[in-house]
């Protein structure tokens, strides 16, 4: 299989991630104190252990971080869909 860059993607890079979503309207203190709750979680020395044991790295972000990187993932594949051509079978 070749690489991004051998696809005709030079400097193009696709990570996986996790996000924790929540329904819309949900109250910003709730969002706020869940949020805090992650990120302490995270710095948890047996919990930083198990994401490392999947290869992932515990970053953590706020909502508003997490909202605009998916603002920007959504621009970037919807636009190379767009450009391709690709359609849903």
């Amino acid at each position: 299989m070749p690489t991004l860059a051998e696809a005709g993607l030079p400097g193009d890079e696709v990570s996986p991630w996790f996000a924790v979503f929540m329904p819309a309207g949900t109250p910003k203190p709730v969002i706020a104190k869940l949020n805090a709750a992650l990120l302490d979680a995270m710095k948890q020395p047996d919990v930083r252990a198990r994401f490392e044991t999947m290869g992932a790295e515990p970053i953590g972000s706020s909502p508003d971080e997490v909202t605009a990187y998916l603002a920007h993932e959504s621009a970037r594949w919807s636009k190379l869909i767009a450009e391709r051509g690709i359609k849903l079978d």
